[in-house]
Order: structure tokens, then sequence, then C-alpha cells
């Protein structure tokens, strides 16, 4: 869990690295210990703190300014909890040095940069000001990606001017190794088991004879060149061999499709290109989807194939940073798709933990996460029971809690964005913040947490051994039991209170919206009467349909995770602060050692 709270907020420094200029470098845990101790106020740019008491572990507002040096993309992709952007470059800029430093060299690349920054240095200056710190005063922290030169330059231009600074070895990038290690852990869980391109199926659809079969009448190439039957031929051949996963000689055929004149060299690169990873040639493979992604006519499905393909096959070289770049290539293309979405979650994990190829075995030898020495107090019940709300009643009477919809901005369900503003973080930011929240909780003492799915709107990876912990082996799942009529009163009160509707059409239109995408699960009939029934603003009927959905939805999940530490409570009423403290005193006995929790609850039963 890193540097125990309470200790001296500046640690012994005398191991820290020295960079140019004064500025000392530390590693991991001095830095966390500096940014974020306990019993501060936190708050972050982005998260409103609903407390400032020391168990508030939802709020980030460091003690000391942290200054994130990264361009305004890698920022956003996530960052510090509480951190500020104030970049040395521009996202084109960094790219454009980054090009200079690829052709050109080091020295010209850091000529272009002192272009770049030169007229900004007094700026830096001013930021630090404006944020209350005085020369030989205050520290604060900076860091870049890898701990390179863009926050040593800051670092030492600070330094320069008397004011106290720590940059962080290892960066942004060693922040990102230490927080899949507390929220992940091993990295064969992070990144999964490459095993590279998909297994090719074959095509022998009567669209996909026919067309290839019209090709054979001598259609010509751009260059004038003509197709010939043989180049039509290897590819129907190429194809019947997937059918009987015969790699190299589909392999071969495809080759001689290409060296035939095939109309389409991209569809032949790209089937040839499945074949190669099925056989283990990865570089060859990943030559072939290169080749793809280039060609202007093949189908927009072949393309993003070709880029899902070239993804695995670089996670099969262990080259994450180019597997990052096709996914993003691919969703460049479909915004939104949740398969290559998913893919860039882990590839940024296994990039970030320095996974390299063939490292499964040491994987596994790797230690469990650090989240899992916490004792997890987990609170479920059906929808509409305010378990969140409940939740920040705990915190407020001094428990600690993890608010796991409140860190996503969302709040849980279909219809989890519509008491929210701020845009949901990335699966990445989100990690951060969890990440720092297990990190700021005291493992004596039990953690609250919701009863939450794997994902949380568009944070759709909650990291599985934290999951995993909440669903399978808690420390105690406690579920509450309230009356449906208190239910419906609290939804009604949450989601259609005369501010969250107030008539307005881009309400209505978003909660419509949210019923649509139900439909195949509520039955068109159901779907038209709740879409009628917003309209007509009778929203109590519209709750009613909603919360007979989701109890049936919650029990079918609640009959699959049974649990030796399960509690039932039953609540009278919709009183939140009420139902915290009952809680609260009917688990107390709880608040034990592990070695004596087990006991306590086999010997517990509430009703």
């Amino acid at each position: 869990m890193g540097t125990p709270f309470g200790a001296d907020p500046f640690p012994d420094l005398t191991g820290g690295k020295a960079n140019c200029g004064g500025a000392t470098r530390l590693d991991i845990d001095s830095f966390l210990q500096l940014a974020y101790t306990s019993g501060d106020a936190l708050r972050d740019e982005n998260l409103k703190p609903k407390s400032s008491s020391p168990s508030d572990l939802n709020s980030f507002n460091p003690k000391h300014l942290i200054i994130d040096v990264r361009s305004p993309a890698e920022y956003a992709q996530g960052h510090f909890p509480g951190a500020f952007n104030v970049p040395l470059f521009s996202n084109e800029q960094r790219a454009d040095v980054g090009t200079l430093y690829c052709k050109q060299g080091r020295l010209e690349a850091i000529k272009a940069g002192l272009d770049v920054v030169g007229p900004k240095l007094r700026s830096y200056v001013d930021f630090v000001e404006a944020h209350g710190l005085q020369p030989d005063g205050e520290p604060c922290l900076v860091y870049c990606w890898r701990g390179g030169m863009r926050s040593s330059s800051v670092a030492w231009l600070l330094s320069l001017c008397s004011f106290k600074c720590y940059t962080l070895e290892g960066g942004y990038k060693g922040f990102r190794k230490w927080v899949l290690n507390t929220v992940v852990g091993q990295p064969s869980t992070a990144a999964g088991k490459w095993s590279g391109a998909e297994i090719p199926k074959p095509d022998n659809s009567s669209k996909m004879i026919k067309a290839h079969l019209g090709e054979a009448n001598g259609a010509g190439h751009d260059d004038g060149t003509k197709t010939t039957p043989k180049a039509i031929q290897e590819y129907l051949a190429g194809e019947s061999c997937l059918g009987d996963e015969d790699w190299q000689k589909a392999a071969d055929c495809f080759t001689a499709a290409i060296e035939s004149g095939h109309p389409q060299p991209g569809a032949c690169h790209n089937r040839r290109g499945q074949c190669l990873a099925q056989l283990g040639e990865h570089e060859r493979a990943l030559a072939d989807f290169q080749r793809v992604w280039t060609d202007f006519r093949i189908t927009p499905i072949q393309r993003l194939t070709a880029f899902l393909n070239g993804s695995r096959e670089n996670c099969s070289l262990g080259n994450f940073e180019e597997a990052e770049k096709c996914l993003e290539g691919a969703l460049e293309l479909q915004p939104g798709w949740k398969r290559a979405s998913k893919e860039l979650v882990l590839v940024r994990r296994a990039r970030d933990t320095g996974l390299t190829a063939g490292s499964e075995q040491q994987a596994q030898a790797a230690p469990p996460p650090t989240c899992s020495k916490l004792q997890l107090f987990v609170l479920g019940g059906r929808t509409g029971s305010g378990k969140t709300r409940v939740l920040h009643e705990m915190q407020a009477m001094g428990a600690q809690m993890i608010d796991l919809e409140g860190l996503a901005q969302h709040c849980g369900s279909t219809f989890g964005r519509l008491r929210h503003t701020i845009p949901q973080p990335t699966n990445e930011h989100y990690e951060n913040l969890l990440a720092v929240a297990c990190h700021r909780a005291d493992p004596q003492q039990p953690v609250w947490i919701e009863h939450e799915d794997t994902h949380v709107g568009s944070c759709h990876v909650v990291p599985s051994p934290l999951f995993k912990m909440i669903t399978f082996t808690p420390a105690a799942l406690v579920m509450m039991e309230i009356p449906t009529e208190c239910r419906i009163e609290h939804l009604m009160k949450e989601y259609c209170s005369e501010e969250a509707a107030a008539g307005t059409a881009e309400w209505t239109e978003s909660v419509k919206r949210s019923i649509v995408s139900l439909k195949k699960r509520l039955g068109g009939e159901r779907c038209d009467k709740a879409v009628a029934a917003i309209e007509s603003g009778d929203y109590c009927t519209v709750v009613k349909m909603m919360l007979d959905y989701y109890d049936r939805l919650y029990d079918k999940h609640a009959t699959r995770n049974q649990n030796d530490s399960l509690i039932r409570l039953k609540c009278e009423g919709a009183d939140h602060t009420a139902n915290a403290r009952y809680i609260l005193d009917a688990t107390s006995k709880l608040a034990l050692s592990n070695e004596g929790l087990q006991a306590a609850l086999s010997t517990m039963q509430i009703e």
C-alpha cells in the first residue's frame, strides 16, 4: 500500500537521484507520499468533493502542486489524479519534435524543442506562483511520460528560481505500472495471452464466389494489367484450404493469387496474413496487414479486420505501442467499436506493465494486486435502494468508502448519465482513480464499496481482481432490502425531480433514448408504452416499469453470485441517514482483524 499515512509528509529524500539544476528524482512511493497524504481536504479539477473528511477517498486534492508537462492528448488519456496540465508542447508540436528526433537525431530535436519552449518559460514560473508557491517554500511535483527531458527541463527552470521541485523517476509510465500492480495485479491478467491474429474462417458464400468469377472475365487494373482466371482460382482454392485449417497451403494459394494479379491484392494480403499468424510467422503476417491498411480497394470491414489483426501481431512481437496505434486507427474508422475499445484497454495495460513477448511464465510468478489486502464490505440491493446515497452518509459518519459510480461519473444503469454533466473518464484514468483511492485506504479498517457489474457506463472494465473481490470474496456482502414504494419514491426524486425534468426537450429525449436502447429486452409493446408515458409526463408509470425490469435482472445475477459472507438487512424506509447508521451498527462487530472475520460471519444472522 506504499508508505504508511501519518508519517512525515516530507520523506527522507537522501536516497533520491539529483536532476540537473538541483531538482530531485523520487521513486513512486516517495512521490505518492508527497502527493496524497492522509487527512487532506481533497479536490480534483473534474471531481467535486462530497466531503472533506479524512475518509473521503474519492476526491483528489494533492497537498502539493502536481504538474503534468505532457501534451494535452497524453493528459486526457490519463494522469495523476489532481494534476494540472501545463504542457511543454501542443499535440502537433510533440509529433513534429518526435519526427525530427527520428529523422535528424537528438540534437536537432532539442533545438526545435527550445524554439517552442523558450518563449513560454516565464509562464511556468507564473503558474506556480499563481498557485501559492514561494521560493524555498512548499514543493511542487513535476512529471512527464518517462521522467526524461520534459520534466527535467521544467524542474531545472523552477529550481533555478529557488522553487523546491521533485520529479518522478520513470514518469507517468512508472505510475501506470504502479497502478496496474495496485488494482490489476499480474501482467498476464492485464494483457491476456497474445495468440496473434484471429483464426480465419472460410468465405464460401455465393456472393463472394460470384464476385470473384465476375473478375475472371479479364477485368483490368489501374496500371493497365489484366486479371487472369488463375488469380481467381488460387484465391478460391485458398478459401477452401481455410476450411481444412491447412494454413500453409492456404497461404501458398493466396501468394499465388497475388503473383497472378488478383484485382484485390489487399484482400489476398489480409487472408495470407491471417494464415501466417497461425503458422507463427508474426513478422511476415504483420507486413501483410500493413499492406492492407494502404490499399484503397478493400472494403471498410477488411480494413478494420486488418487493423485488429495487425494489433494482435504487434502484441505477439511485444510491440505494444504499435499495437495501440493499430487499434486507434480502427477506432478512427469505426468510432465506438466495443471490441477494439476493450482490446485497446488491454494493450495499454500491457504497455504500461512492461510486458514483453513470451513473458507469460514470468507473469504467473507476479504477486497479487495490493488492493487484495483491503477488507471490502460490499453494499448491494435492488435498483432504487439508494446505495450510493447511503454510502456517502456512511462516509460522513467516518467510514471508508470508494464510490465506483462517482469516480466513473455514471450511475451504473442505462439511465446512468442523466444525473451527470461531467464527461466520463477514460478507462485508463478510471484505473488511476481507483488505484489512488485504494492506496489511501487503511487496510486495517473496512472499506465500503457498491455491488457493481464489470462496467460503469463507458468505463467498461472494472479491474478484474477488484471485480472478483466484490463479487466472490468480499469480507462482507450486505444486501439492503427496501420496500418497493420507498424505492419508487427514491427514483422519482433522483431522476424525475422538477430540477431534472424541468420540461426540457433535451431531458425528455435523453430518457426516451435510454428506454429505446432496452427495446430488445423490454419488448416492443412495453417499450412503446414507456415512451408514451414519458411524453405525457407520467413519470411514475415509467419508474414502475423500469423497476420491474431491473428487479428481475438484479435477482437473476444475485442467484449466480451466492456468497458465504452474505448479510440481509431489512430497512423500513428510504431515509439514507437512518439506513447508513443501521447498517454501520449492524456490521460493527465485523470490523475485526482478518483472522477473526470469518468466525464472526459464521455466527451472525441479521433479519
